[in-house]
This record gives structure tokens, C-alpha cells and sequence, in this order.
């Protein structure tokens, strides 16, 4: 799982922090995201009380303010009774590619003397195949 690097002074996070009323938002973050990479996607079907037991969400304000709140700073859509963690496929676009070389049976063993440049050409070549 990929987390950025400015995910504490992101403006996304500081809202979530306004919104709540609380510091410790990243906590609900790692777990909503750690819940994508275990089932390997970034939708899931829930209703706000499973989304707030996914997120660790243990505070006052009930499951629909919380997930209220998730929307609104724009970590995840809701679309019907499904929700989708907002651009986590983007930011972890090197593991799904792991996944997918993964299901054609690994990497590739290197050549002797082949470049990296080569190699990841070669890879390339490889999903490109496995999408068709």
C-alpha cells in the first residue's frame, strides 16, 4: 500500500480533521486503505456502521456523520449501497501491476546482461499481452 508522503498536511486530511473534530483521522485512513489492499479493490458494498467498524471509527458522532465525513473530504464515493476509496487504485498502480504479473505466474527471470530499461519493456509487453 502506497501512502504519500504529505498525507498528514494534505489538504484532504485537514479537512477531515475539521469536519470530525478530531487529530487522529490518519488511523481511520491506513485501516480504509489496508481494507483495499487485503480484498484487493477499492470498492466494497456497506452500509455506514460497517464502514466506520472498517475505518476503526469508535468516536461520538454516529456511522452517517462519519461516512458524511469521508465524502465530503473526498476519500471515498458512495454510489448506491457501494463505496469507493477515492483514487486508491492511482496511488497503487505498482501493486496492481505486482497482482497482475502475479497471476501469470510471476516475474519473468532476467536475461544475463539484459538492461532494466530491457526488462521493464519486456514487463510492459507482458500486461499489455494479459489486458487483450
Amino acid at each position: 500500500m502506497m501512502v504519500r508522503p504529505d498525507v498528514l498536511d494534505h489538504w484532504k486530511t485537514q479537512m477531515l480533521r475539521q469536519l470530525s473534530g478530531q487529530q487522529d483521522v490518519i488511523t481511520w485512513l491506513i485501516a480504509l486503505w489496508g481494507h483495499c489492499q487485503v480484498r484487493k479493490s477499492c470498492r466494497f458494498r456497506a452500509n455506514p456502521k460497517q464502514l466506520a467498524a472498517i475505518c476503526r471509527y469508535v468516536g461520538k458522532a454516529a456511522p452517517e456523520e462519519f461516512a458524511k465525513w469521508l465524502i465530503e473530504a473526498g476519500f471515498v464515493d458512495h454510489e448506491k449501497s457501494e463505496y469507493i476509496v477515492h483514487d486508491w487504485e492511482e496511488h497503487n498502480q505498482n501493486l496492481l501491476k505486482c497482482w497482475r504479473i502475479g497471476k501469470m505466474g510471476g516475474r519473468p527471470k532476467t536475461n544475463a546482461g539484459e538492461s532494466e530499461y530491457d526488462r521493464c519493456n519486456r514487463l510492459a509487453e507482458r500486461v499489455a499481452t494479459v489486458r487483450q
